[in-house]
């Protein structure tokens, strides 16, 4: 009678032969009755076909799928079709299992556990190895996970091959790996399977050896969406794990959100030095996801609205450039803080510049109360409509400041009672560490970037951040 099935390990493979044999040899010098190797071979050119072949005649628990060229994610989904397990693993080609791998995973995967997690030894080319490990622990559920994850940041989910999966969760859920996807592909199929299942056990056993053998790794390759797929990446994650978590707070929550995107924009800026045809295409993609716009600077204004800062002076200096092409404008100037001399508010010192500049005071309003971008907006929407009951007729509302922080400045007027019935333009303004063309550049520059890219996620996810 055959033994049922308790672990179906997939490896993909493609042009492997110099090293597949070591891959399977760490399996199977620790297979176990109750386990099946499935191996699928993605078009290989080299001799991987007959290795593998050899390998079928002589162990009856291995078995071979044979296809065309698809890429890794579609040759892991054959070998899900293919697959009779209780249990799933993934292992890629240029991957080793350690000894005792399966022994403890069979030990570990009870009837209670949905997903094991094991520790990675990784073998960079030309360097020492270094070790990414998880404690020993047990999650009861997915939600734990979740809030755990938010903590610490780093739990090892991303890839695959450091895994078993409960097999009746991926096959009931129809989670397959998406192979439209160039990388990535294994977090978006994490993601998924981690929105369906339980009990989730981590482990300090570091027993995947991870072995860099081609210089053509992802560090060196060229990736014409590289900016668009991480962003991706990041919305599906924060989607998945804000939506399982139940004990985090808001706070952490948020600085969940920031340390991610943070970390992936980091990853994008680094690759620009070594690929410079991505710095041309990806560059453009991120700073119209941070400044935003088109924006149209000819359209006749009325009112301008100049929302202040501990460093507004080129925010003001933009606000009496646009004036010069509108006769009549009146300014709203709008911000309680302390301006970076500690003396004057934002809003005062503002004032002042405009009317050095020669604007008359009668055309200067003061907002002098507001401390965030919710008060500059509703504040100074308030006072606008103190002005326009002794106008005849509107034209339109220019709303400028930083350029990185107006996107979520015109969302945030969007939304602002005060303003509704007006017509609004933003107008970007430019500081010297902080314009579409340096802001990278320098650690101000990035530092001021990335800490509103977080608030404009915050307000991507406001059903996920609210304390439980």
């Amino acid at each position: 009678m055959k033994t049922k099935v308790k672990v179906s390990i997939i490896i993909p493979t493609y042009n492997c032969s110099a090293y597949i044999q070591e891959c399977l040899d760490s399996v199977l010098n620790q297979i176990r009755p109750d386990c099946e190797v499935i191996a699928v071979d993605d078009g290989s050119g080299d001799d991987t076909k007959e290795i593998l072949q050899r390998y079928a005649g002589k162990y009856d628990c291995v078995k071979t799928v044979f296809r065309a060229h698809a890429g890794a994610s579609a040759a892991r989904n054959a070998g899900l079709d293919n697959a009779s397990g209780e249990f799933v693993a993934f292992i890629d080609c240029d991957n080793c299992l350690k000894g005792g791998f399966l022994p403890k995973a069979a030990a570990a995967t009870d009837q209670r556990t949905d997903l094991y997690i094991i520790g990675i030894e990784r073998f960079p080319m030309n360097a020492d190895s270094e070790l990414w490990t998880v404690e020993d622990k047990v999650y009861e559920s997915a939600s734990c996970f979740a809030d755990a994850y938010i903590r610490v940041h780093k739990l090892l989910l991303y890839s695959n091959c450091n895994k078993l999966y409960r097999r009746s969760i991926i096959e009931d859920s129809h989670i397959r790996f998406r192979e439209d996807l160039f990388f990535g592909e294994d977090r978006i199929f994490n993601y998924e399977f981690l929105k369906k299942c339980g009990r989730i056990v981590s482990s300090s056993d570091v027993m995947l050896e991870y072995i860099q053998r081609s210089a053509f790794s992802m560090s060196n390759r060229h990736f014409p969406d590289y900016y668009r797929t991480i962003a991706y990446l990041h919305q599906a994650k924060m989607r998945c794990i804000l939506g399982l978590s139940r004990q985090a707070s808001s706070a952490e929550k948020s600085d969940f959100i920031l340390f991610d995107s943070t970390c992936e924009i980091n990853n994008t800026v680094k690759r620009f030095s070594a690929h410079p045809d991505e710095f041309a295409e990806n560059l453009p993609m991120i700073n119209q996801d941070l400044f935003g716009g088109p924006y149209d600077e000819e359209i006749p204004l009325d009112v301008i609205i100049i929302a202040g800062s501990s460093n507004c002076g080129y925010k003001a200096e933009k606000g009496f450039e646009i004036g010069q092409k509108n006769p009549g404008v009146r300014y709203i100037v709008s911000g309680g803080n302390r301006y970076r001399d500690g003396v004057r508010t934002e809003a005062e010192f503002m004032a002042e510049y405009l009317r050095e500049k020669g604007v008359k005071d009668e055309s200067v309003y003061l907002e002098n109360k507001a401390r965030n971008s919710y008060e500059n907006m509703k504040n100074s929407g308030e006072l606008l409509q103190e002005i326009r009951r002794n106008d005849s007729e509107k034209k339109a509302v220019a709303i400028i400041t930083g350029g990185f922080h107006l996107p979520r400045l015109l969302h945030i007027a969007s939304e602002t009672v005060s303003l509704d019935g007006e017509r609004i333009i933003g107008i970007p303004a430019y500081g010297p560490n902080t314009g579409p063309d340096n802001w990278y550049k320098n650690e101000i520059g990035k530092r001021v970037v990335f800490d509103e890219m977080k608030k404009l996620d915050l307000l991507q996810y406001p059903d996920l951040l609210s304390d439980q």
